[in-house]
């Protein structure tokens, strides 16, 4: 999506895998007995003082944290652009979200498109506010799931691939909108309120949000400007909240309102070339649900076993990753073909194109590797290690030499811990 790295701490696992890759085919080449090894000595590794802060945003967690985790942004730092740390966007798909000292802001983002690029980019819908709530925290996390808390006022689930946003509230709620609310269930003018469980609020922008109180009614009181809505009394529940991008969203969302899923990990199967989704929730009362409702995208429904959960809602979001689709069931295996590789390309250049790429190899060869953190830089080396291949391929023997040099350089300081590596380690 258009997530932004959080705090760009992530090691390139391209750098990774180039080292891999290096490694194996050293060791498939050397395999004779004669061959003494490159050295027994302990790795050059040493241990230097990280002067990162570990991030607070993990409450009393102890031990290893994730990195580029989808969620790493409710970790983010502040910038002049999001002053509050963890204020840059979330992309739970189908919807975007932004935590706040408040509560949370949604967005059901608009996908902005040239003749070269497209994006989907992070512009404020509505906030979902509870007064006095505590410092937020990350209470639980997994590969699909994270569990933001604000004390006991407000605990929300975010659940990637979910049409809602679940919240668990005990305390006064408001919301406040960027364009005027036009409807809340019927067309509105302004003061008027409203009783009911569930709710669904229109704004002069053309969009429309479904918001379900599970365990009560509630009565929504609409301010003259129809620019925020308050819940007349404290409630104590669930709620959830999703877009509504047309009629059909509407009669699902209603349908799996209480169908509310809580959980996601991710359990690769290699041998069988498998990759196993696994889903838990519960109902309004709590109780466990057998399936689960929730949206894939359409590389998931190429590779899902049909047997192991079954398409409800085909179609139901746009998104910037394609079209999401409703899927039901708490066990989704996928079957992954893994891509089988080689050292050298498969694939012959064309001797039509020969001059052209070596010209701009020529002209990439000199590329900078720019020492700012760890994701970019290995990005850079990895950019490196591609010409090489391709300087291998077209048998350019000075040009391959060059860039190994450049890469014995840039590399040494990882494989010796020079110092000169900036990085952040949790």
């Amino acid at each position: 999506g258009n997530q932004i790295p959080a705090n760009r701490m992530i090691v390139s696992n391209k750098l990774i895998l180039i080292v891999l890759l290096v490694v194996a085919n050293t060791n498939l080449v050397y395999t004779h007995d004669q061959v003494d090894p490159f050295s027994v000595d302990k790795p050059a590794f040493g241990i230097g003082n990280n002067q990162v802060i570990q991030p607070s945003g993990y409450g009393d967690h102890h031990g290893p944290y994730p990195t580029n985790a989808w969620y790493s942004n409710a970790l983010s730092v502040s910038n002049d652009i999001y002053p509050t740390e963890g204020t840059f966007p979330i992309a739970t798909f189908p919807t975007l979200t932004r935590l706040t000292e408040n509560g949370i802001d949604l967005c059901d983002p608009i996908l902005h498109h040239t003749d070269k690029t497209f994006a989907s980019i992070f512009t404020r819908d509505l906030s979902f506010n509870v007064d006095n709530i505590e410092k937020r925290y990350i209470k639980e996390y997994n590969d699909l799931y994270f569990k933001e808390s604000w004390g006991k006022k407000l605990e929300a689930t975010f659940v990637r691939g979910s049409p809602y946003v679940t919240l668990n509230v005990d305390g006064s709620i408001w919301l406040d909108f960027v364009y005027p609310v036009t409807k809340v269930n019927k067309d509105i003018n302004g003061l008027d309120i409203v009783t009911d469980d569930q709710f669904y609020i229109s704004t002069s922008d053309g969009k429309t949000w479904g918001m379900y109180f599970l365990n009560d009614k509630v009565t929504l009181n609409v301010t003259l400007d129809r620019l925020a809505i308050t819940v007349v009394d404290d409630y104590v529940g669930m709620v959830r909240i999703a877009p509504v991008q047309n009629s059909g969203n509407k009669e699902i969302l209603e349908k799996y309102k209480n169908n509310v899923v809580t959980s996601g990990t991710v359990q690769p199967d290699y041998a069988n070339g498998k990759y196993v989704f696994e889903w838990k929730g519960h109902d309004e009362n709590h109780k466990d649900i057998e399936n689960v409702f929730v949206l894939g995208v359409a590389h998931h429904l190429k590779i899902l076993d049909s047997s192991s959960a079954n398409i409800v809602a085909p179609d139901m979001y746009k998104t910037v990753k394609g079209s999401m689709t409703g899927i039901l069931g708490n066990k989704w295996v996928l079957q992954e073909t893994y891509t089988d590789y080689e050292w050298d390309s498969r694939y012959s250049i064309n001797e039509d194109k020969r001059d052209e790429i070596l010209a701009s190899l020529q002209s990439d060869k000199d590329a900078p590797v720019i020492r700012n953190d760890v994701y970019g830089e290995g990005i850079d080396i990895n950019f490196l290690a591609r010409l090489t291949l391709i300087a291998d391929e077209l048998h350019d023997e000075e040009t391959s030499n060059y860039l190994r040099t450049r890469l014995e350089e840039t590399i040494r300081p990882w494989l010796y811990n020079t110092g000169d590596v900036k990085y952040s380690s949790f």
